[in-house]
């Protein structure tokens, strides 16, 4: 049952962060030699990071909301 709880709370998070991972709502300003490596890992990285409080709530509430409508 924990290991179902982690994984709702993981997942959500990710499908939460799908949008800033995709550059959606803001502008990275590239210098000339980054390379395609570079941007994908910071696209990555920076949509993983931005919001991380509100993110990580709403994920742990949909973790919470789907355990409880499981356990019915």
């Amino acid at each position: 049952m924990m290991k179902r709880f982690v994984v709702a709370i993981i997942l959500s998070y990710v499908i939460l962060s799908v949008p800033h991972i995709l550059g959606f709502g803001y502008v990275i300003d590239w210098v000339p030699e980054a390379s395609t490596i570079t941007k994908i890992i910071t696209y990555i990285r920076e949509g993983l990071v931005y919001g991380f409080m509100y993110k990580l709530l709403i994920s742990i509430l949909i973790a919470v909301l789907s355990s409880l409508y499981v356990k019915r």
